[in-house]
């Protein structure tokens, strides 16, 4: 991160954050080269067992679980099936208190019919319930993986997520019943209670364990990895710890240190995360940890969002960047010329503050997608067309 890009992550962060801003505590200098020197010493560690993927923002990715594939090639639609949560985790980003309409980037879908035929319309092939908890609104979400089943088709790729504590084995039975590939339990939600992990082990083919990396909790889960092997965990997933609005005065109370970035995170947690994926290498724990990082969601999830949308909306002699842009060429006695970049979006209903035109999905339901113009120049422009490689730095 150069001193611009520096600049004006700290000018997005100043903003969003507002008053709070000058209350947080950030990372000073010194903090941040002693914690450059520990990654460093992290990722030399695991260098030569572990892969890296998505321009060097993940890791460890020879053994991801087939959705965090679908997630990596931008084939994975996320349906956040409710607003309402049971457990009140003190990190959690959002209040999580409505129930409210299912959802996924801008787009609601109250009949799963159309939430169906959007997947069918964009061409996904894995697909996952959110939250909220899901199994809050256990009927709704079956529908919906029902309808969603049907659409993807029985090579498709179904996951859940959950926080495990209203899961129980008739409903763990329903699931599988639905063709549930996959169920990903925040085990932090509950103290680490490993008994959903095992009752779900009983009823469904993979049970992985998302949780956050909290710095605190680091050695816990460490010492907790071979248990998690014998209760029947395949995957290992720790996402690094974001700071939102919502969150912060919880983590503030906390102590935690922050830093600046395209999504402001906590700074002990990708040092906990890389720690645990060292601690079951140099364990040979045969379990597959993977780390999260905060600008592989903010860059790669982000860009398969744009590209989905792009390819929607490319009209004839245009193309998708790298970076999910749509790219224009404007040509003079045959050598390109001219540039210019548009950025889509889908939308449930137009803003009216684009160019927009509506898609029909087959179960009766319009979408839109709108574009508009994000730069142009004499020659490609790098912002457009790739995505930075790379962790974010400390400071």
């Amino acid at each position: 991160m150069d001193q611009a890009e520096r600049d004006a992550a700290v000018e997005a962060n100043r903003r969003e954050y507002g008053g709070a801003y000058g209350q947080m505590r950030w990372i000073t200098r010194e903090e941040a080269r002693e914690a450059e020197e520990e990654r460093s010493r992290l990722v030399a560690a695991v260098s030569g067992a572990a892969l890296w993927g998505c321009g060097s923002t993940k890791v460890d990715c020879r053994s991801l679980s087939p959705g965090c594939r679908h997630c990596g090639s931008g084939t994975w639609s996320c349906l956040f099936v409710n607003g309402v949560c049971n457990a009140r985790c003190m990190y959690c980003p959002t209040e999580q208190r409505e129930v409210g309409e299912a959802a996924t980037n801008n787009l609601s879908f109250p009949r799963a019919e159309d939430y169906a035929a959007y997947l069918r319309r964009l061409g996904f092939t894995g697909s996952s319930m959110s939250g909220g908890e899901p199994l809050l609104t256990f009927d709704r979400t079956l529908r919906y993986l029902e309808a969603t089943r049907a659409a993807i088709g029985s090579v498709g790729y179904l996951w859940m997520y959950t926080n495990g504590i209203l899961l129980t084995a008739e409903r763990a039975a329903r699931l599988a019943e639905t063709g549930l590939n996959e169920v990903r339990i925040d085990l932090s939600a509950a103290d680490y209670d490993l008994g959903p992990v095992r009752l779900a082990a009983e009823h469904l083919g993979t049970v992985t364990v998302e949780i956050p990396a909290l710095p605190e909790d680091a050695e816990r889960l460490i010492a907790l990895l071979p248990e998690l092997v014998t209760a029947g965990v395949r995957h290992l997933n720790l996402h690094e710890l974001r700071c939102t609005p919502h969150n912060l005065p919880r983590l503030a109370r906390r102590g935690y240190v922050f830093r600046h970035g395209p999504r402001v995170t906590v700074v002990g947690s990708e040092l906990g995360a890389l720690g645990v994926l060292r601690a079951a290498f140099d364990a040979n724990v045969p379990l597959p940890v993977n780390y999260c990082s905060a600008v592989y969601k903010a860059l790669y999830q982000a860009r398969a969002a744009r590209a989905r949308a792009a390819e929607v909306a490319r009209a004839p002699g245009e193309s998708v960047t790298e970076a999910g842009y749509l790219r224009e060429l404007r040509y003079t006695e045959g050598a390109p010329t001219h540039v210019r970049y548009h950025l889509a979006a889908l939308r449930s209903a137009p803003s009216y503050q684009a160019v927009f035109r509506e898609i029909e999905l087959d179960s009766g339901r319009s979408i839109v997608v709108e574009r508009t113009q994000a730069g142009e120049a004499s020659g490609l422009l790098p912002q457009y067309e790739t995505l930075p490689e790379g962790l974010v730095p400390y400071f």
